[in-house]
């Protein structure tokens, strides 16, 4: 911003931040804050492409802790799980979640209601900083299967295929990011299995730290933690004293859904619970709250993108020992 003649102070207007706070190391920003300094960024750049060229002039320093544990797992594919066991740390405004589909994976982004005005400049700034992140990490240009976005083709639109290099598809009604089997088994050159473990155990802490400002979620993670059987949406609620309505307004505006919590503790605890050989499938599915083991197993691909028997066989082999999140649960 500063390079089109924009003033931090200008950046940083109405969002209770000073631009001393940049190299405070202490400082925290709200997903409010935030907001407020990319309304801004928009609203005073020059470029309409600002989001774009602000992600692909990123470095690797510039993601933190985050990026260098990025970089550090073994596969474009190990650090994939990782960015998204993680996302929290990366300070999304967008709740992200992945799938397995056709021997790759899928990144699909889902914007909250008050991004509206915001969504093209959101998605491409998201888009090119993990384009950007990927390619430090893997020393060259990846390209991914095909990207898209449910807005129309902005004036820029050019630059998209420039800076993604696969197809681009607007009005596409989703938010999604492909990329295929080949892509995700390429090994990251500066890969190292003891930095990985230790900077994700960081990761964990600085989201555990974020997370303090906000009690609501971190009630609810306990409560799914602490009980028998996973609550239903109805029962969290009447055991936090909120009506329905109240609990699912408070979590939308911080970015995230009972159900999304509610995976994400399911998925954490699935994969402690599965190092355990003593309990059987069923059991395991039982206690996150599937009355069908195949559901459950449906629901763990979703999750970790293969079988829980297959997870379980590569923990027994170790290959999976060092990529365990910690715990407490991660949210995406």
């Amino acid at each position: 911003m500063e390079s089109q003649g924009v003033e931090l102070a200008q950046l940083f207007s109405g969002c209770g931040l000073a631009p001393a706070n940049i190299v405070d190391p202490s400082a925290k920003m709200s997903r409010r804050q935030r907001l407020i300094i990319y309304r801004n960024a928009q609203r005073l750049s020059p470029a309409s492409e600002i989001g774009l060229l602000a992600g692909r002039h990123q470095r690797l320093s510039d993601f933190g802790v985050y990026g260098y544990a990025f970089a550090s797992c073994e596969t474009l594919g190990d650090a994939m799980l990782f960015s998204i066991r993680n996302m929290s740390a990366a300070c999304p405004v967008m709740q992200i979640r992945y799938r397995p589909e056709g021997g790759g994976i899928v990144l699909s982004s889902h914007a909250s209601d008050d991004l509206s005005d915001i969504l093209p400049f959101i998605a491409e700034y998201w888009r090119s900083s993990m384009q950007t992140l990927v390619n430090r990490a893997t020393g060259s240009m990846i390209i991914s299967r095909r990207m898209l976005f449910p807005y129309s083709a902005p004036r820029h639109w050019r630059l998209y295929e420039e800076i993604f290099e696969c197809p681009v598809e607007f009005d596409a009604g989703v938010m999604e990011w492909h990329f295929d089997e080949a892509t995700l088994a390429r090994p990251l050159p500066d890969a190292n299995p003891v930095n990985a473990s230790l900077l994700e155990a960081l990761c964990a802490q600085l989201i555990e730290t974020t997370r303090g400002a906000s009690g609501l979620e971190r009630r609810i993670r306990l409560i799914c933690t602490e009980s028998a059987t996973i609550p239903s949406a109805t029962e969290m609620a009447t055991q936090l004293g909120l009506s329905s309505r109240s609990m699912f307004r408070r979590l939308t505006t911080e970015a995230t859904t009972y159900q999304l919590i509610v995976d994400d503790v399911r998925r954490t605890l699935a994969m402690g619970l599965l190092r355990d050989p003593t309990l059987s499938l069923e059991v395991v599915g039982q206690r996150l709250g599937f009355t069908e083991a195949t559901n459950f197993s449906k629901a763990f691909r979703r999750w970790a993108g293969m079988a829980p028997s297959e997870y379980r066989q590569r923990c027994a082999g170790g290959a999976l020992g060092r990529h365990h999140p910690p715990p407490g649960g991660l949210s995406i």
